[in-house]
């Protein structure tokens, strides 16, 4: 008995010591569309054998903590945001390149789409010409200080708690192929990585059972940023005070009715999408940001044919 005790324990330290610990950043994946493809695809047992190989590739090359699994989805543990974001980046462009079954690439949510401008004819090209090809993955990416516990029944540790509910609530906000984080994983990405990569804030939304809002952020490669994805629904603003100085992008004007945007976006031009700006819609999903912080100042975006045009700041919003 006492030996038995013992085991247990060093099992118990074992595994606490190779999980990370005190400010963590949790990931969430959910394979898009999953109870339609394994109603109708009977590849689809093949392709959720390549995706998880797939995953767990690189969840070892990156040194992250697999948590657990449940049907297609993973939670997986990293001790840097840096290294949960690449992880997911990866992710996005190994998945490109999987044989994936026939029946699956017939599928509306596992059918190639080439990038703009690349021809289907030639399949030598490689993965490089698709924006989208086979099972679609969405990842949310959140950090904090979750609870830790050790499960006996896994010999592993399993985390708990508001950074864990918030994660998993972040990836559910998002599309097949799609990246998304919080801001507080964003303010912890170095320089360079953000320099790397293509981000857009796409503003305050609602979290299911949660308190607070939850600004959010969109990543993607800079190989894959010209992927495009639906809106996703927005909170209703907190106050009026908030709608007017330090909110989200989409929102309009109460003076002169024109869309706002934040000032500071485009300073990345190179970056920014330049196919002029549509008024009709919210402008976030036209944007590339170098780094964003809570609090963002809002001003006008004048007409033009890119988005490095001057914008007007909102206190100088002429009348109507």
């Amino acid at each position: 008995v006492v030996y038995a005790l013992l085991a247990k324990r060093r099992r118990r330290a074992e595994a606490i010591r190779r999980a990370p610990k005190g400010t963590v950043t949790i990931v969430f994946t959910d394979v898009q569309d999953s109870t339609h493809l394994w109603d109708v695809c009977p590849g689809m047992k093949e392709a959720l054998e390549q995706h998880n190989e797939v995953m767990r590739l690189f969840i070892e090359k990156h040194g992250g903590y697999e948590v657990k699994t449940q049907g297609d989805s993973f939670m997986v543990a990293f001790q840097e945001a840096s290294v949960a974001v690449k992880w997911a980046l990866d992710v996005q462009e190994a998945l490109l390149r999987v044989q994936w079954p026939e029946d699956i690439l017939m599928e509306e949510s596992g059918k190639e789409v080439l990038r703009e401008g690349t021809s289907q004819i030639s399949k030598e090209e490689g993965s490089g010409k698709y924006l989208f090809r086979g099972l679609r993955v969405r990842v949310g990416i959140h950090t904090g200080t979750p609870e830790l516990e050790y499960n006996p029944r896994t010999n592993g540790v399993d985390y708990f708690g508001p950074v864990v509910n918030g994660a998993a609530r972040i990836e559910a906000l998002g599309a097949g192929g799609q990246v998304l984080m919080s801001i507080e994983t964003h303010a912890l990405l170095p320089t360079e990585l953000l320099s790397e990569c293509s981000f857009m804030y796409l503003g305050r939304f609602p979290l299911k059972g949660m308190v607070n809002e939850q600004e959010v952020l969109q990543v993607s490669s800079l190989s894959l940023a010209p992927r495009e994805f639906p809106e996703i629904k927005r909170a209703p603003l907190a106050s009026p005070d908030t709608a007017k100085n330090k909110v989200g992008f989409g929102q309009i004007c109460e003076s002169c009715s024109r869309p706002l945007m934040c000032k500071y976006c485009a300073r990345d031009t190179a970056s920014v999408v330049s196919k002029g700006f549509d008024t009709s819609r919210p402008p976030a999903k036209r944007l590339t940001l170098a780094s964003v912080s809570p609090g963002i100042e809002l001003g006008h975006v004048a007409a033009g044919p890119t988005l490095s045009t001057p914008r007007v700041p909102l206190r100088d919003c002429p009348s109507p």
